[in-house]
């Protein structure tokens, strides 16, 4: 139901098993930008690195379409999605007040250096060794859980 109503592009990441998905997440593409509208990862799969995956696959994205930095809103009080996004090299930009409207929360904006930069290149490859070494080594994704670009 939630994928009917997201309108920008989105990588769904699903269980071919039980023809589930698992989660989701959807950008846009801005020039030179991409921009996170959305990510979600179905509460009963949480911290099995489906997230993780998904915000790998859009950095690669970013990489083959030359966006530089990539950009989204989280809540204040996912502190769990902050640490990801920090994990990833986001920092905090600035604050959209009130803006999920279904809590008033304030939405804090974060956004990645030059994404073509050492610091970050290497960041990046190193924490996406570490997430496939992470994942062979305990199974975190069923061999039958597949993201949508990996075809």
């Amino acid at each position: 139901k939630e994928l009917a109503k997201i309108r920008s592009p989105v990588l769904p990441m699903w269980s071919a098993r039980t023809n589930v998905v698992l989660g989701y997440i959807g950008v846009w593409l801005v020039v030179g930008e991409i921009h996170i509208t959305t990510i979600a990862v179905d509460k009963d799969h949480r911290r099995k690195g489906i997230g993780e995956s998904l915000l790998i696959s859009v950095i690669e994205l970013a990489f083959q379409h030359r966006a530089r930095f990539l950009t989204l809103e989280v809540r204040e009080a996912n502190v769990p999605a902050w640490a990801l996004y920090a994990k990833y090299g986001f920092s905090e930009m600035g604050k959209r007040p009130r803006y999920y409207r279904d809590t008033d929360e304030n939405a804090v904006i974060m956004t990645t250096q030059d994404i073509y930069s050492d610091s970050f290149q290497r960041r990046f490859q190193r924490l996406k060794q570490e997430y496939a070494a992470r994942s062979r080594d305990n199974h975190c994704l069923d061999d039958s859980e597949q993201n949508s670009n990996e075809n």
